[in-house]
């Protein structure tokens, strides 16, 4: 059984929700785009973009608590190799939802919101803080310890 052994934080599923219905172009997680309007599809920096020619909102075919929705999700996760690296985007999700519950008035407008960038910039805000030269390999990044919030991953991908 898919995600049987991955422990999520709660309500997650609901939280990522969230996230793609105040986010106009979708989401962006590993490379694999959700969108908020299925069908058609383009390229767009590398991944497949699904264009809104048809008008199928992914939003009411799937509920917030419908167990689709979630499978979905956790299917897109899934495909992720390295588990430190799906910790990373679990932790960025979470914290997106976070501040999006503590300001009602925002919403993501231009572009999709791309998981993998702001991993990137949270990195390399890490990176630069750490004088770390090489910003390619995110090693550094998973080992960071939460002992505190000047020290954690959290405040770093909370900055981007």
């Amino acid at each position: 059984m898919n995600g049987a052994l991955n422990r999520m934080p709660v309500n997650f599923y609901d939280r990522v929700w969230t996230i793609l219905s105040r986010s106009k172009e979708g989401i962006v997680i590993a490379s694999q785009f959700l969108p908020q309007w299925d069908l058609g599809t383009k390229h767009l920096k590398g991944f497949v973009y699904f264009c809104r020619a048809f008008q199928q909102p992914t939003l009411s075919d799937m509920t917030e608590f419908e167990l689709t929705f979630a499978y979905k999700i956790e299917e897109m996760l899934s495909r992720i190799a390295h588990p430190e690296y799906r910790q990373l985007l679990v932790e960025l999700l979470s914290i997106i939802a976070t501040i999006l519950e503590r300001n009602p008035e925002v919403m993501f407008g231009s572009g999709p919101v791309d998981c993998d960038l702001l991993i990137k910039q949270g990195f390399h805000l890490y990176a630069d803080a750490q004088k770390i030269a090489n910003k390619e390999d995110l090693t550094p990044f998973y080992q960071l310890e939460n002992l505190s919030m000047h020290t954690s991953t959290a405040t770093y991908l909370g900055k981007v």
